[in-house]
């Protein structure tokens, strides 16, 4: 096993059956921030990127507008322009760390 892997063990007390489970320890990302947070035109829709720091740990990111009236954005971070205004566009990590940009909709 790599370092950070674990293995436990369970044994049944009844019948002494025993099975093992392999573990992967992954580090927590400590820090998100917006990599790609461009001002919009409505009706336009535009990636945005997040990069999740130390490099190598691993997070599932979500997505949020602080306004869906003004702007939409996805589970993979798409965000649509709908009118004319300012937004705060937030991107979470799993463990809870968050950044967030405020974005014109032109």
């Amino acid at each position: 096993m790599d370092q950070g892997d674990f293995e436990v063990e369970v044994k049944t007390k009844k019948e002494g059956k025993t099975a093992k489970y392999k573990f992967k320890a992954v580090d927590q990302p400590t820090k998100v921030k917006m990599t790609k947070a461009p001002d919009i035109k409505v009706g336009e829709t535009v990636q945005f990127k997040a990069e999740i720091e130390p490099k190598g740990t691993s997070s599932g990111l979500s997505w949020s507008s602080s306004d869906n009236s003004i702007a939409t954005v996805d589970s993979d971070g798409k965000v649509y322009g709908k009118k004319k205004d300012t937004v705060k566009i937030t991107v979470k990590t799993d463990n809870g760390k968050e950044a967030s940009k405020k974005i014109k909709v032109k």
